[in-house]
């Protein structure tokens, strides 16, 4: 059996796996062969080759009804469908355990503080549950308008880049003394090292609200994927933090399990990654065995009619045969060293575009030579002939019919992936509990944004880019920030500041100081500034006289001394 067509397969190869997760793997693989306690039968049946005239699994119906759950009605703004995710139950536990931490923050580090007067941490207030819904705006208008680090939002000093609508809502220094205290468990209650629990309990609670939230507003399409997505960190973490080169939004950092709707890219339920004895298996499965069963179960996705498409990693033939006893179809690319697969699908030596199958039941294993590659696919939802469809260029091409039911339910999560980063600010951080939280904030965005699409009576339908600037526009107008009063610069100071080095006439009493002016000092240089600050300040500024380093407003105040 030959075909001509030329074919996609998205995540076909899982070339970027960790040794570690080789090992992993593989321990789990030993011992679940080694458990005598089944939870599931395979089948007993032998394998045996199969042509155009194959007759298929058994059909498995689609029961559920996919689309929105609970919506808002059809005219509401698109804030109301941020706060579906954005609830008043979790603006509260953030609120009040960021000001808890704050207020423990200070008290433990009292005495350092008192030698720090220009520490911003001073000027620290609780935070309100409307500020930080307004906190979280002015990130979202960051994901639009990205810059190469925070203070650039606030810059007044150059005219071709400044943004005054970020100082308008949110003075700087204090949306950053927010993100400094930004904490989401009570470090009161945090378990021991070496308890299960411990390495995501200072995350538990974001990811218990999202996945509730994720599944109850809304029920995916009949093809669902499971893939892996990674939250951009260098820094350390309580698990393991994992590289994956093919990745290209973010190669290092913290790994999440994701179950997406195909069609849209909606996240519907999620897990982070804590290595693979952070669950005990005990039930006789794989580490990625039990991890698709207890993601589709969580989900509410089994017994539908749902097909699911998994790569690699995952497929196994126990696997695929469990779910279709779970009247839930699967189509997955397969390594070729797994247990149980044909040898005619294995060791065949096939022509270019040529293809060969077997059938086990309701379970199909397909080779087919793509070039210099010859993947291998099972599947309990397609048949092995060929069908006539087009393909990513939109031309006509004649595919296995198992390709093209892998195409279509394979990519979800990558698809989320790539509308996420579209409009999220990625920035650096020390805590990785913050990244964790706004890459769950962006994905309840985008969710927000698939439903909103789907529910919405607007016509046309917003765009994502202005479905998100009104709701960052709501969720700041009802929030009026402190204002904060600062000493206006003179015209001579600016000018000397636009101007680089130069001189800057001082007076003491009205009287100008013969031989003593301010003088910039080239830009990128800085003297310790004498005049008798608590702490070490230095300055941009020196005095051509005395030769010492002085801050402007400290020149009439140093020599009145002298």
């Amino acid at each position: 059996m030959s075909s001509d067509s030329e074919v996609d397969f998205p995540n076909l190869n899982k070339d970027n796996l960790t040794d570690e997760e080789f090992m992993d793997s593989d321990l789990d693989e030993d011992l679940s062969e080694s458990d005598e306690a089944e939870s599931f039968t395979p089948s007993a049946e032998e394998w045996r080759p199969v042509d155009d005239h194959d007759c298929g699994p058994r059909p498995v119906l689609f029961t559920a009804h996919p689309g929105p759950k609970h919506a808002p009605a059809p005219d509401a703004k698109p804030v109301d469908y941020v706060n579906l995710f954005l609830t008043d139950d979790i603006v509260n536990l953030v609120v009040n355990k960021t000001n808890k931490y704050a207020r423990q923050f200070i008290e433990d580090n009292h005495e350092n503080l008192e030698t720090r007067p220009r520490s911003r941490v001073h000027k620290w207030t609780p935070i309100s549950n409307e500020e930080f819904r307004a906190f979280l705006g002015v990130t979202m208008n960051m994901g639009l308008n990205k810059k190469s680090n925070y203070n650039a939002y606030w810059d007044s000093c150059n005219l071709s880049q400044e943004t005054p609508w970020f100082p308008v809502h949110m003075n700087r220094d204090r949306y950053q003394i927010i993100l400094k205290f930004l904490h989401f468990p009570d470090n009161m209650l945090l378990p021991d090292r070496n308890d299960i629990g411990f390495k995501l309990f200072k995350v538990q609670e974001l990811i218990k609200h999202f996945n509730a939230k994720f599944k109850y507003f809304y029920h995916p399409t009949q093809n669902v994927s499971i893939d892996e997505s990674m939250i951009g960190f260098k820094g350390k973490t309580p698990h393991i933090r994992q590289f994956m080169p093919n990745k290209r939004h973010a190669r290092f950092g913290i790994k999440m399990w994701c179950l997406s709707d195909s069609a849209n890219g909606y996240l519907c339920q999620f897990e982070i990654y804590e290595g693979s004895q952070g669950r005990r298996i005990g039930n006789g499965r794989t580490y990625t065995h039990e991890l698709i069963i207890r993601l589709m179960t969580a989900a509410d996705l089994l017994n539908r009619g749902h097909h699911l498409g998994i790569d690699n990693f995952f497929t196994s033939i126990e696997l695929l045969e469990e779910l279709f006893s779970e009247n839930t179809t699967a189509t997955g690319t397969v390594r070729s060293n797994r247990k149980g697969l044909p040898d005619v699908c294995v060791k065949t030596k096939l022509k270019n575009k040529e293809l060969i199958a077997a059938r086990k039941g309701n379970l199909l294993c397909l080779a087919y030579q793509d070039n210099s590659r010859k993947p291998i696919l099972l599947s309990t939802a397609s048949k092995a002939g060929l069908i006539d469809t087009v393909n990513s260029r939109k031309q006509p091409v004649t595919r296995p019919a198992v390709i093209h039911a892998y195409n279509q339910a394979m990519g979800g999560v990558d698809l989320g992936d790539e509308k996420l980063y579209m409009y999220i600010a990625e920035r650096r951080s020390l805590k990785w509990t913050n990244k964790v939280f706004f890459s769950l904030f962006g994905r309840a965005i985008l969710n927000s944004y698939i439903i909103y699409h789907s529910n919405t009576s607007d016509r046309p339908k917003l765009s994502r880019y202005n479905f998100i600037v009104s709701a960052l526009e709501s969720m700041t107008s009802n929030f009026v920030p402190q204002k904060v009063i600062r000493r206006k610069r003179t015209r001579t100071e600016m000018e000397a500041a636009q101007m680089g080095p130069t001189l800057l006439t001082q007076t003491v009493a009205g009287h100008p100081l013969d031989g003593h002016d301010l003088s910039k000092l080239p830009v990128g240089k800085k003297r310790q500034c004498v005049a008798g600050h608590p702490t070490r300040v230095r300055t941009g500024w020196e005095c051509t006289g005395c030769k010492v380093g002085l801050c402007p407003e400290c020149f009439a105040k140093y020599h009145r001394q002298l």
